[in-house]
């Protein structure tokens, strides 16, 4: 009878363990459909987050999940909505690592938390044929299922470049490398603060400017240098830049810039930019004067600028503003008469189509010499009369 009741007892055991491994297995067979499904869906929804984060169709080579709530994604392509001809990609990168917050999984409303994206090309593009930037339906705003919150966003090892497109080709005319961060400011609730640096380069600058961005304004400071963009024929260096950016959903805009210690070598022989002209700067002939004056002249020195311009973003060139410029140590050199005068100082004041010079001074040699006039009306209309007086010629 006790052999019988243990042989049951026995019995009665196995079949209970084998009802929990059973259950386990079944159990651990959910779970892993569970986590399968759930990757798929988490990386729809990383793809989805990141093309309303930007308003872009977004492709991808390979995207994984990962078991702690990220998604590995490589080779990202954001390009414009609309279709051309060419690749008009505006960003292309190897690999991009996104994050959930773990909170919004649990809430079954998941929300990206960070993103880096490493080894990337950032294109800023624009097409003459058509008269229209890639980048311009590229708009940052918070996904709607992101809770109200942006993502912190890290562009690590990447390289920023401008090109052209005339008759359907496209011409790269500059790149910078930088690294930049973007991610919510603690100082200011609903802003996004933002620091793109340069990379290091041999017998280069670093460039920094951090700034704050919030729906309707942006604030920018800090300090660049020409010398990490190739592009420029001249360096110059801006020790201290700070400006303020308004701006309303109709594109109007008015901008304070300010930049003190602006320090700028002479050029060589060759013209003052090295790349073509910005497109938003076409049909503004005050910047064709300008680049007859620096290719004619090839000013050098130190300078302070204020600035204060509006208009709207889509129509650069027809900006309206006035500002005064602060030469401290200026030297200018006419090529056609080697007559330099150096050690320049005073003020003047210019809008979009005048330049007014206030008593400026230099020297050539021994001889004093001051500098008054006007400039106005550039193009075909252009009006001037300069002034130099000296004591002691």
């Amino acid at each position: 009878m006790a052999k019988s009741r243990t042989f049951r007892k026995t019995r009665r055991t196995r079949r209970v363990s084998l009802r929990r491994l059973v259950d386990f297995l079944i159990l651990a067979v959910v779970l892993w459909l569970v986590l399968i499904l759930a990757g798929r869906f988490l990386r729809q929804v990383a793809i989805a987050q990141i093309a309303e984060l930007t308003n872009a169709k977004i492709k991808a080579k390979k995207i994984d999940f990962k078991f702690d709530g990220s998604v590995s994604i490589e080779k990202l392509v954001i390009r414009p909505e609309q279709r051309e001809k060419y690749d008009a990609a505006i960003l292309k990168a190897e690999k991009v690592y996104a994050r959930f917050d773990i909170g919004s999984l649990l809430l079954v409303r998941p929300r990206l938390r960070e993103i880096t994206v490493n080894d990337f090309v950032f294109d800023a593009r624009y097409d003459s044929d058509t008269g229209q930037w890639n980048t311009a339906g590229l708009k940052f705003k918070v996904a709607k299922g992101g809770a109200g919150k942006m993502p912190v966003v890290r562009l690590e090892r990447g390289t920023l470049q401008y090109s052209r497109v005339s008759n359907a080709r496209v011409k790269v005319a500059t790149q910078i490398p930088i690294d930049a961060r973007f991610g919510p400011a603690e100082e200011e609730p609903g802003a996004y603060s933002f620091r793109i640096t340069t990379a290091e380069m041999a017998k280069a600058v670093k460039s920094t400017l951090k700034g704050l961005w919030r729906p309707g304004r942006i604030t920018i400071a800090g300090g660049i240098s020409s010398a990490s963009v190739p592009a420029f024929e001249r360096t110059w260096d801006i020790k201290v830049i700070a400006a303020q950016l308004s701006y309303e959903p109709n594109n109007t805009y008015s901008m304070e810039l300010r930049i003190k210690d602006f320090l700028g070598s002479r050029g060589t022989d060759g013209d003052t930019f090295a790349f073509d002209k910005p497109s938003f700067l076409e049909g503004w002939s005050a910047f064709s004067t300008l680049q007859r004056f620096f290719a004619r002249y090839r000013p050098a020195g130190q300078i302070d600028i204020g600035l204060t311009a509006s208009g709207n973003l889509e129509r650069l060139s027809g900006s309206k503003f006035e500002g005064k410029v602060y030469c401290k140590d200026v030297s200018i050199c006419d090529r056609k008469f080697p007559y330099p005068v150096e050690h320049i100082v005073g003020d003047l004041d210019f809008t979009e189509n005048s330049v007014t010079l206030n008593n400026l001074s230099g020297e050539h040699n021994d001889v004093n010499v001051t500098f008054n006039g006007f400039s106005k009306d550039f193009g075909p209309n252009w009006q001037y009369e300069i002034r130099i007086k000296s004591d002691n010629m």
